[in-house]
């Protein structure tokens, strides 16, 4: 059959003035996206972040979501209306689609970084949608308390999705989201940022020659960005309810060790500058069992800094990790992190005042014990809420070493 042309010129001149379908571009500095943790929003367009834990939230419309981020070897948990979808990778990418096949409606994707901070710093650059879909307003935001974590390679999540002792690579199985930290701040309903780095002390590195080392861990703390030490923190942007520190395990864990003096006075320094940053905050120093140290200088500091008049100083211990909680070299993994966030979650609400999610028996920051561990309490264990499942650039020189004795430098 022979075509007649004006119908085919007509179908042509029709499909040209057809619109084609167009992606939605959502920029980072959108006032619906919002960010958690550090991040560096000099350019709000570009926001930065490098710190474990630190997040990005969102809600929006349609059946795809693709992220715009970049930078660093990082990897970040993709979690679309409280279920896990995948682990985005973002090594040499600008852009990358991070949930599909979804109902066509209103969604929710948080984006957390899993990854440390010596993986490098990755910018963000905002969302893209499907044509005609957008951006939603979130919810209105609950006054929730807020915790701030710092530590090691433990606080980090160092390897915490393996259930094998040797790891040649820890990358793929690092995941701060199921440390201890994020853990128990999502059992209580608080919101949180982490600090932390693995490797490093209160005064001691791990393998340092020196009992003292250049750079330990609470030089870091203060950064915007923890490979960036020309970039400080403002520390009245957010402002925790109960500080958590969790530094020592690296300062005693090699034959170079820190005296009880050393490590204390680098403790009671530390807790000094922690306390004139947030004046109010309940401040909690917690131990583990891996060395004969750790617990006996802690117990001695705190209860001499409480003596001293912080009405406001806590400590407390961690249970000792058997088979079967162990991951890359004998760090906890997911069944680890989850015993000592069971331990954790009562000391929390203890502190904060909580007797179940979101209900406070008594204001927050009203001082319990002075100086002293709560009594070991298991309750609360339960409501723990898991869903299953290069140098960072900047000044901050000096070379130092992971918890597995690896070599790294800026």
């Amino acid at each position: 059959m022979k075509l007649n042309p004006f119908w085919s010129w007509a179908f042509l001149a029709s499909a040209l003035q057809a619109p084609l379908s167009a992606a939605v571009d959502i920029a980072a500095d959108n006032p619906f996206i919002q960010y958690s943790g550090r991040f560096d929003r000099t350019d709000a367009k570009k926001p930065r972040c490098d710190w474990p834990g630190s997040s990005i939230q969102a809600r929006f419309t349609g059946t795809s979501i693709t992220v715009k981020i970049s930078g660093g070897m990082n990897d970040f948990n993709v979690i679309v209306d409280g279920v896990w979808k995948s682990k985005l990778t973002v090594d040499g990418k600008t852009s990358q689609v991070a949930a599909q096949g979804l109902l066509d409606g209103a969604h929710e994707i948080l984006l957390t970084k899993r990854t440390e901070g010596f993986q490098g710093i990755t910018t963000f650059e905002g969302f893209q949608l499907e044509d005609g879909k957008a951006m939603v307003a979130p919810p209105p935001k609950a006054v929730s308390p807020k915790i701030q974590f710092i530590g090691d390679s433990y606080t980090v999540g160092y390897g915490d999705e393996a259930n094998v002792l040797s790891c040649p690579d820890r990358r793929p199985y690092d995941n701060n989201y199921l440390a201890y930290g994020p853990v128990t701040a999502r059992a209580v309903g608080a919101d949180y940022s982490v600090q932390a780095v693995s490797g490093l002390g209160m005064v001691h590195n791990y393998g340092d020659a020196s009992p003292v080392s250049a750079r330990p861990m609470p030089s870091y703390f203060g950064n915007t960005l923890f490979g960036v030490d020309d970039l400080k923190w403002d520390f009245t942007k957010w402002i925790p309810d109960l500080v958590v520190v969790a530094l020592g395990t690296n300062d005693f864990s090699t034959a170079v060790k820190p005296t009880e003096a050393q490590y204390a006075s680098a403790y009671k320094d530390f807790l000094k500058k922690v306390r004139a940053w947030y004046p109010n905050a309940e401040i909690l120093c917690m131990t583990y069992s891996v060395d004969a140290y750790q617990k006996k200088y802690v117990d001695t500091l705190v209860s001499q800094v409480a003596a001293a008049g912080d009405a406001k100083i806590h400590r407390v211990h961690m249970p000792a990790l058997v088979a079967g909680e162990l991951g890359c070299d004998y760090h906890p993994n997911v069944a680890g992190q989850r015993k000592y966030a069971d331990a954790l979650i009562p000391q929390v609400k203890h502190y904060l005042g909580i007797t179940g999610i979101g209900k406070p028996m008594r204001p927050i920051g009203k001082p319990m014990g002075t100086g002293e561990a709560m009594p070991r309490d298991r309750s609360g264990a339960g409501e723990t809420q898991v869903i299953p499942y290069r140098p960072a650039s900047g000044p901050a020189a000096g070379p130092w070493v992971d918890a597995r004795g690896r070599l790294l430098a800026f």
